[in-house]
């Protein structure tokens, strides 16, 4: 098998299955309405720890799986979200807290929301007792560390997610020779209990090979450095290539490692697994530490994965069900021989593909607005900033710079308002769509609105993040009217809404704009004015989490859905409490 490059179509799915995890009932309720996990989803569910029964620094799992169906479409699709987690024990007779996983990030970069899709998965977050642990009966805790979601500006939604939610029981043991804790009996230890290395890198099997060839424990296996960790769990086969049981294993670096697979990268030195030709008859746990300095630029620290090199083939593969730790730097996978294993970072530029472009309603009145919305993918490797322009009856209507992380998918969205009757075309890239407006607007009156309240939100921001322009805008006048509200930005026209109102009546406009060039911006809307502030240096995000878009759209926002859009994903982003993120092959 050839190297292949992990692509996010099932990790972006999780969303739906985040949904499962730990509200099964979940209902919000809004100021203006009830939104219901139900109303959006069908769905199932388990959560299973491995085993029940631990000893010593044995390592074991919890494996998530599930399934969910989209039963009807999100008002509003969340551009990214995170949620960064932890899996703890607590001791049953003494109440000592021990920490099992200290820490992994979930990050979606994509959001299925439309009705009919689907998703099904199963995601493991690795386990194990720290050294010194007391004996005894433990609860299974996991807890939320942090959670943010972006929806037009990121939010910090930790707070309104349960901090923990309790996974199962599990019994501990010490290996003999273990330090003392409640349950330890006292007596004698055997010194050979515990696997012995002889040498930098070596790890001694022989004391626990049984009659019939297996493990009479989980052993683990770790390089001088400690920067590779290999557990074979007990009752596991080892044979050496001449089908003898295997006695010893080295983990040690290539200093003069095979060249990288075409389109890709090693992340620090491979490491060499011996004996060459040792085999096992069930998958063996293999984890690698990385350090992300050694990341390439561009490349995202989620779509690393572990791979193993065929010396005779002189090709590269990938280990099976890579799991990354973003957390801890560390990818794990599962192998079921010896060979040259290493971290490997995709290098494939960012290459962007426009489908499902959509234009809602496809039928309106003259002054009304229409959506227009197209799905964006890079198949590259690398993340990169695709710009988007919408042509209506080959105009610029709209100029959009959407940054993704590769593989990543997402949904651009666009507002139009023609005042024109008759049919209109929409272009994006080689896309391309038609709607039909119906009568025709009226002049705009001469009598300008009264502008009012102007909000700039946040005042200061890093290129290209989103800031919130918000106008309330005042009909003088007894009767209805209309009127074309300006956005300018440095004294250039950048949008215009079409605003009609009854007499005496009022709205609040919203515009959207960002700059990717540091600096201070003057803001004029209608006859308010004020400015923002793009900073020199941009903090350090999540990976894959921003996604800024460049300049304004012209579409006003409706807050009620967004409300209901947001307080649905902290639903859904709480569910990452037990999940670590998955690669394929």
């Amino acid at each position: 098998m050839g190297w292949k490059v992990w692509q996010y179509g099932s990790v972006q799915r999780l969303l739906l299955i985040l949904v499962a995890v730990l509200w099964l009932s979940a209902t919000l309720t809004l100021p203006v309405q009830a939104l219901s996990i139900d109303d959006y989803f069908t769905y199932g569910y388990t959560v299973q720890l491995s085993q029940t029964e631990v000893q010593g620094t044995q390592a074991f799992s919890a494996t998530v799986s599930g399934q969910a169906v989209c039963t009807k479409d999100l008002p509003l699709t969340p551009s990214s979200a995170y949620v960064t987690s932890r899996v703890i024990a607590r001791h049953l007779d003494t109440g000592a807290v021990v920490t099992l996983n200290s820490g992994y990030t979930l990050t979606l970069d994509s959001f299925p929301a439309k009705q009919g899709d689907s998703a099904q998965e199963t995601v493991v977050v690795p386990l194990a007792f720290p050294p010194g642990s007391q004996t005894g009966t433990y609860t299974v805790i996991g807890e939320i560390l942090e959670a943010k979601v972006h929806v037009l500006v990121w939010l910090d939604v930790t707070a309104q997610l349960p901090p923990s939610q309790q996974i199962g029981a599990i019994t501990y043991q010490q290996s003999a020779g273990g330090g003392g804790g409640a349950g330890n009996s006292g007596t004698c230890a055997d010194d050979s209990a515990a696997p012995e290395e002889t040498l930098a890198g070596t790890t001694r099997l022989a004391e626990f090979i049984t009659g019939s060839g297996s493990l009479s424990q989980t052993a683990t296996a770790r390089s001088d450095d400690g920067r590779v960790v290999l557990t074979i769990p007990e009752g596991t086969v080892p044979l050496s290539e001449a089908g003898e049981p295997l006695h010893e294993i080295t983990v040690t670096p290539v200093d003069q490692p095979p060249p990288a697979p075409a389109g890709a990268e090693l992340v620090g030195l491979p490491y060499d697994l011996g004996p060459d030709g040792a085999t096992f008859d069930q998958p063996v746990t293999v984890c690698l530490a990385y350090d992300p300095a050694d990341i390439p630029e561009g490349a995202s620290e989620t779509s690393l994965v572990a791979g193993i090199y065929d010396d005779a083939a002189g090709t590269w593969s990938e280990l099976a069900d890579c799991l990354v730790d973003t957390y801890n730097h560390k990818v794990c996978g599962f192998t079921t021989h010896f060979t040259t294993f290493a971290v490997l970072a995709g290098t494939r530029p960012a290459v962007f593909d426009l489908s499902d472009l959509t234009i809602i309603p496809d039928r309106v009145s003259a002054g009304q607005t229409v959506t227009i919305r197209v799905n964006v993918t890079n198949s590259g490797d690398l993340r990169g900033t695709c710009r988007l322009v919408v042509w209506v009856d080959d105009a610029t209507v709209a100029v959009q710079d959407l940054p993704l992380e590769g593989g990543a998918t997402r949904t651009a969205t666009f507002s139009a308002s023609p005042k024109s009757p008759g049919t209109h075309s929409v272009r994006i890239g080689s896309l391309t769509g038609t709607f039909a407006v119906e009568g025709a607007l009226p002049p705009a009156t001469q009598t300008p609105f009264i502008t009012s309240d102007l909000s700039i939100a946040p005042k200061e921001v890093h290129p290209g993040e989103d800031v919130i322009l918000t106008v309330l805008v005042t009909n003088p006048k007894d009767t209805d009217a209309h009127y074309e509200v300006e956005l300018l930005i440095n004294d250039v026209l950048v949008a215009t809404q079409e605003v009609s109102l009854g007499g005496d009546a009022d709205r609040t406009v919203t515009f959207i704009a960002s700059r990717t060039q540091p600096g201070v911006y003057a803001v004029r809307l209608g006859d308010e004015v004020g400015s923002f502030t793009v900073v020199d240096e941009r903090a350090p995000v999540p990976d894959g989490t921003q996604a800024p878009v460049q300049g304004p759209t012209d579409r006003p926002i409706d807050w009620t859905i967004v409300g209901g859009a947001i307080a649905a994903v902290l639903v859904i982003a709480g569910g990452a409490i037990l999940l670590f993120r998955r690669h394929r092959a």
